[in-house]
């Protein structure tokens, strides 16, 4: 199910992963910006909402500017990311009030910068701080902890290995 109209568009994946269809709306998303200086892309019933980030990073390398928001099902609080043009890393928002449905996402398209939600705001993850993990990170390397690295591979094993008898005798080990 969507509808578009206007600068608008709106989807409902219906439990499907975002992953799956996010360059295809994204597309449309940026023809539209053609017609109008903002889109906004409203995804319903989606799961993997976190794999659009490179998606989206690329549009603003493009130079557009991103605002992302979505609901955590994990936290009260709502994520919203602000990633604006020529920008590597977001600012990351943690906020309660930006009402958003379990399951979804807002992806914000614009010709201009954006600012959070709330102007009043500080992120909880700034561009500088992700900048300065990313520069310490390649310095002096990353440390995961024996149980972390374990949970990751269960869950991508889940998420990115195609399901077969041979993948689940222990593919990527």
């Amino acid at each position: 199910m969507y509808d578009i109209s206007g600068a608008n568009i709106v989807v409902n994946l219906h439990g499907a992963s975002l992953f799956c269809y996010l360059p295809a709306l994204v597309d449309v998303a940026v023809e539209r910006l053609a017609q109008t200086p903002g889109v906004s892309l409203t995804v319903h019933a989606c799961r993997n909402r976190w794999l659009a980030f490179g998606e989206l990073l690329k549009l603003a390398g493009k130079g557009l500017s991103v605002r992302v928001r979505w609901h955590r099902n994990d936290s009260p609080d709502d994520v919203e990311c602000v990633l604006n043009a020529g920008v590597r890393y977001p600012d990351i928002y943690f906020d309660k009030a930006l009402g958003l449905d379990e399951n979804s996402m807002q992806i914000e398209l614009s010709l201009t910068p954006f600012e959070p939600s709330n102007p009043y705001a500080e992120p909880a993850i700034s561009e500088y701080q992700q900048q300065l993990a990313a520069k310490t990170a390649w310095e002096q390397g990353i440390d995961i902890k024996r149980t972390d690295w374990d949970a990751l591979k269960q869950y991508a094993s889940r998420l990115l290995v195609e399901d077969s008898e041979a993948s689940m005798r222990g593919a990527g080990e």
